[in-house]
This record gives structure tokens, C-alpha cells and sequence, in this order.
């Protein structure tokens, strides 16, 4: 019987979602394995469960979708456009940025999400021009990598 819906590890950070009427078991046999190494759980709230950068939201079919997630004590900073790196580096950021839009959250998120990235970059001192520039051809790329993916997948 299959107590889990998902799962994954990130260094020291395990996530997961079990079926409600595990809720008192499974911490309790994790727990009970060594005295010194002790589990926490924490029970979604109006559907939503924060796991590191992720708002984990259990749609309707209990499957769940990925949104972008920041706590309280997020500040917003990132390398400033004004610092003493290359721009090679402040390129990667803003397109190391895109792709985990693109790469890690739900679709559905994803326009709120960009324009989350572009007000992060402009309140770090990004130029609007760089930034709209790298975005415009990063995502090019990346609709037209996923649009050829899907068409050989599809005619095969």
C-alpha cells in the first residue's frame, strides 16, 4: 500500500507528502530509527506547503504543482549591477534566474514569476535594456528547445 504521493532530497532537506491518515505513523517509525537523528513535519495550510524555494500546492487531483516561494526574511538581494564582477557573470545570473522559472516551477506561474525576476534585477540596479535583452533571447531559446522537444517526441 503506498503511504506517499511524492518525495524528494535536496543536501539535508527531505520532503514527504503522505496521505493524511499517515500523518501520526510516519513521523513516529522515521523517528524511532535513531534517538539522535529526529524528524519534523509540517501539515499543508490552505493547500500550500513551502519546501525551500518551492510553494508545493496540491491541486484538485491531489497532484502537485511547483510556484516560486520566498519567506518573510527575504531580503531580494542579489549581485548588484554596480559590483566589481564581469558581465558575463550579471548575464548568468539574470539567465541562471529565467531558467529556473522556465526549468523548475509550474507553467501556469510562470508570467508571474518573470515579471518577480525583472523587479528583483531592476531593484539590484539592472539596466531595464539589459535585462528585457537577455530575457526576450533566453526565452526564445528556450520556447523554441521546448517546442522542438515536443514535436520529436510527438512524431515518434
Amino acid at each position: 500500500m503506498t503511504v506517499y504521493f511524492f518525495n524528494a532530497r535536496y543536501v539535508d532537506d527531505c520532503i514527504l507528502i503522505i496521505r493524511n491518515d499517515a500523518i501520526e505513523s510516519v513521523p513516529n517509525i522515521f523517528n524511532s530509527i535513531n534517538k539522535n537523528i529526529q524528524f519534523t513535519f509540517e501539515i499543508e495550510f490552505d493547500e500550500n506547503l513551502p519546501f525551500l524555494n518551492f510553494n508545493i500546492i496540491r491541486n484538485e487531483n491531489d497532484f502537485p504543482s511547483f510556484d516560486w516561494y520566498v519567506n518573510s526574511s527575504y531580503s531580494g538581494r542579489i549581485l548588484n549591477h554596480f559590483s566589481y564582477y564581469d558581465l558575463h557573470e550579471k548575464r548568468s545570473i539574470v539567465i541562471g534566474l529565467i531558467d529556473k522559472v522556465f526549468t523548475l516551477y509550474d507553467p501556469k506561474f510562470r508570467s508571474k514569476n518573470l515579471r518577480f525576476v525583472r523587479d528583483t534585477l531592476i531593484k539590484n540596479c539592472y539596466p531595464s535594456k539589459f535585462v528585457n535583452d537577455i530575457m526576450k533571447g533566453r526565452l526564445k531559446k528556450l520556447y523554441y528547445n521546448y517546442n522542438s522537444s515536443t514535436e520529436l517526441v510527438s512524431h515518434n
